[in-house]
């Protein structure tokens, strides 16, 4: 999932690199001075305002993420396994947000991501591991601007791909040990910027291989523990010779 990691890892870098600088800028004082309080990450631009927080080591609970509201210029948010559905509340209506994670969050379901509808600016999100259902992909198919969406180990199935298919620019989809068969591959195979997709310990096989040759931009196929056949992958690396694929 090239756009992705790429993504998650240079923000994970820059959130530890600036830390120390928040509350130079134009960001509520007390807002800071809070998230200062619960041990929040938080990184910054280069005139001081907060741009990134990271509650996965932090104090937070629900309620104190009211505090996001003070800060205009919010971009990179990592949600934490503590917060819950009413913590993610506080993120409805936060525009200038492009990158939310809530991976390993155990606590989040449909109505927390119901809360990530407005943010139209939204470039990539996480909810690898969350209690996501396909109903819960329904509040995302409206943000055209999303470019990367990981959903590992969550319970979505073909009918969760059918809210997705329409977003044209997506580059990296993450779909590992999720009940995806051969026929949700059908709407993967509309999404034809994807540069990046991982499919490992699902029940797909070569049939629903077929449905990925319209992928003519994938560099990289993970398949690993599936139902493929090394003829199926050979016949799919030849309608795609740019493709690495990961099967074994």
């Amino acid at each position: 999932m090239k756009w992705f990691d790429q993504l998650h890892w240079l923000q994970k870098l820059a959130l530890a690199s600036c830390m120390f600088l928040a509350g130079c800028g134009n960001d509520d004082a007390e807002a800071v001075k809070a998230l200062k309080a619960l041990k929040a990450g938080m990184g910054t631009d280069e005139n001081g305002s907060v741009i990134e927080v990271d509650f996965s080591n932090s104090q937070a609970t629900d309620d104190d993420l009211v505090h996001l509201k003070g800060l205009p210029k919010l971009s990179t948010l990592f949600i934490g396994s503590q917060i819950s559905d009413k913590g993610m509340a506080h993120v409805e209506g936060l525009t200038t947000l492009t990158f939310v994670d809530c991976t390993f969050n155990t606590k989040i379901t449909d109505k927390g991501v119901s809360y990530l509808a407005s943010l139209v600016n939204l470039e990539g999100v996480s909810l690898a591991d969350t209690k996501v259902t396909d109903d819960g992909l329904k509040h995302l198919r409206n943000l055209k601007s999303l470019k990367g969406i990981s959903l590992p180990d969550t319970r979505i199935t073909n009918a969760g791909l059918a809210h997705i298919k329409h977003l044209a620019n997506l580059e990296s989809l993450g779909l590992s040990s999720t009940k995806v068969t051969d026929d949700g591959l059908v709407y993967v195979g509309m999404l034809t910027k994807l540069t990046g997709l991982t499919l490992a310990m699902t029940d797909i096989t070569d049939e629903g291989l077929e449905h990925l040759t319209t992928l003519k931009k994938l560099e990289g196929l993970s398949l690993a523990k599936t139902g493929v056949t090394s003829e199926g992958v050979t016949k799919l690396n030849k309608a795609i010779p740019r493709c690495r694929i990961f099967f074994r």
